[in-house]
């Protein structure tokens, strides 16, 4: 689907700039050509060239009832995730649409969600960079995660970099930082892409190994993040009260491992 598709199938849907309020409605005719330049930034794959602000049309959560429903009965699970049911659901109710003008794209942020997520590019190609989120050693360390802020602490310094084509995605686990640019000399004209969140298979072992870094990042404090993660990295329901007395925490460590490791030879019992 183009960016013209979409005003034509659901012309009440209401989308925003992605660095501003201002609401516009699909319907509009210029929306997909005309683009509203954002800030440059120079560690930004557009190397500080103006970017044009991409719109978001959070489906998800700010639409009416009927018009999500109009656009989940054009949506389809992707057969790599429509085979439990809660992953079905999660799919189906977490979709939001993105569209870049030529030249657009977002700034280097982590997103709010504490899910693993797809991008998926329905029409045009954008450039992606990634790197795990920063060390942060203590909450002293906690920076503006959102767009732009990664760049002014100069943490910003990616690991992989790629192109996403049409019917192509990546996936990738939360607080996973990343920045995308829908290159103008490969996209002449708008592009469409989705994102949306999936439940299982869960990244547990990368939680477990990160929980400590994650622990100082906004997905932890505004977005439950601990409540979620914190059972796989503490192997408890609930996990236990937090504490420096590192007696406790051995003892604790001991009495987990008793549980774990059936077999006692001094490893975890598969």
């Amino acid at each position: 689907k183009s960016c013209d598709d979409f005003g034509k199938l659901f012309p009440n849907g209401k989308m925003k700039a992605n660095y501003g309020d201002q609401i516009i409605k699909l319907s509009e005719k210029t929306w997909s050509t005309k683009a509203r330049m954002a800030k440059g930034e120079k560690q930004h794959l557009s190397k500080g060239v103006k970017i044009a602000d991409p719109y978001v049309w959070h489906v998800k959560d700010e639409e009416t009832r009927a018009t999500k429903s109009a656009v989940q009965r054009h949506w389809g699970v992707p057969y790599f995730l429509n085979t439990t049911l809660v992953n079905n659901k999660e799919v189906s109710e977490s979709f939001e649409m993105w569209f870049a003008i030529s030249g657009g794209g977002a700034m280097a942020h982590s997103d709010s969600y504490t899910l693993q997520t797809v991008s998926a590019q329905f029409s045009g190609s954008k450039k992606w960079r990634l790197m795990m989120f920063p060390d942060l050693q203590t909450v002293f360390e906690s920076f503006n995660e959102f767009d732009r802020g990664v760049y002014e602490v100069n943490r910003w310094a990616p690991e992989y970099e790629f192109e996403v084509g049409p019917g192509q995605c990546v996936i990738f686990p939360p607080a996973y930082m990343h920045e995308t640019f829908a290159d103008p000399k490969d996209n002449p004209s708008c592009s469409a892409s989705t994102t949306f969140q999936y439940v299982g298979p869960f990244p547990s072992r990368y939680l477990r190994n990160f929980l400590s870094r994650f622990t100082n990042s906004h997905l932890a404090s505004t977005s439950y993040g601990m409540m979620l993660w914190g059972p796989y990295a503490t192997i408890e329901a609930k996990s236990p009260k937090c504490t420096t007395d590192t007696a406790l925490i051995a003892k604790r460590a001991r009495n987990k491992m008793g549980q774990l490791d059936g077999d006692k030879d001094g490893g975890v019992t598969e």
